[in-house]
């Protein structure tokens, strides 16, 4: 068990080199030098038998039913969803404060957290539940408004592990790699086994569906950047071109691959404007912003 003190002392983050086009990766070599949410305590493990999850299983190519073809209308969505994610981009540079900043806060802190050889858990925690609570998960409805902040500090363990390495800012590309689906699957289910006893207790009773990925995976996206946030806004923007499904699976982030690689020069235009000082935008949160946006304006 880890005893940590965040507000005795500050965080000494070191900066992870990147270079553009490329994932983010934490070099870990160097540091030798150096929609009803419903929760038991925080003792309990998230490092264990990960329980499968339904939705998880390596996709089937015979059941895609998305297939990408560059056509005039394919053109269409693709000026759409650059034009709503510069909309969404421009939006957080133009308000200092507007709570799309606690995304980059809190990507920031992951990002220089994978590199510190002691990094400050309590701190990381307290970032992730304010991040959380910006983008609506401490509403009414969600189990984890019942805990404090710490009850995260389990997830930013698993989140640090250097195996997740990997995930970190990772280009689309790489998620057509086994290892790195193993990867995500693991870390996916390793959270949710943690949260399932937790919003059971919220709940007063064993509740059959899994834990809500809309969770899952802003946690995913503001620590790891490896997924979208899959929430009711970005879940009606895919669906507004057909450009996914709107439920969170292996098989859904691969159709986003898809797309993306298939309008990869576009695409990639577009993220390289995308950044804040010497934090880099990952692939993902172009996606993430741009089908949020395009859900909002359509509702």
């Amino acid at each position: 068990m880890v005893w940590l003190n965040a507000l005795a002392r500050h965080l000494q983050p070191q900066a992870i080199q990147a270079r553009e086009g490329a994932q983010v990766r934490a070099i870990k070599d160097s540091i030798g030098h150096v929609e009803v949410f419903q929760m038991d305590g925080v003792g309990t493990s998230i490092i264990g038998r990960p329980r499968p999850l339904p939705g998880h299983d390596t996709p089937n190519p015979a059941h895609n039913t998305y297939t990408l073809k560059c056509e005039d209308s394919d053109m269409d969505t693709i000026d759409e969803l650059i034009n709503a994610a510069q909309t969404f981009y421009d939006d957080a540079r133009a308000n200092e404060n507007g709570r799309s900043r606690s995304w980059e806060h809190c990507y920031r802190v992951f990002r220089d957290a994978r590199t510190d050889p002691s990094p400050d858990y309590d701190y990381l925690s307290l970032h992730l539940a304010f991040y959380l609570a910006s983008w609506g998960m401490y509403r009414g409805s969600c189990f984890i408004l019942q805990k404090d902040y710490k009850v995260h500090t389990p997830i930013v363990e698993e989140i640090l592990k250097p195996e997740n390495d990997c995930l970190f800012g990772l280009a689309c590309a790489d998620l057509r790699e086994s290892e790195v689906q193993m990867m995500l699957k693991t870390v996916y289910d390793n959270i949710a086994n943690y949260f399932r006893p937790m919003r059971d207790e919220a709940a007063e009773r064993e509740v059959a569906s899994p834990v809500s990925p809309i969770l899952i995976t802003k946690i995913l996206m503001g620590t790891l950047g490896c997924v979208p946030a899959y929430d009711r806004f970005f879940q009606d923007g895919v669906a507004t071109y057909k450009v996914t499904t709107r439920e969170y699976s292996l098989e859904s982030v691969l159709r986003l691959v898809d797309f993306y690689e298939a309008h990869n020069d576009r695409l990639k235009e577009a993220w390289r404007g995308m950044r804040s000082d010497d934090l880099i935008y990952p692939q993902m949160k172009l996606l993430d912003m741009g089908f949020w946006q395009i859900g909002l304006e359509k509702s």
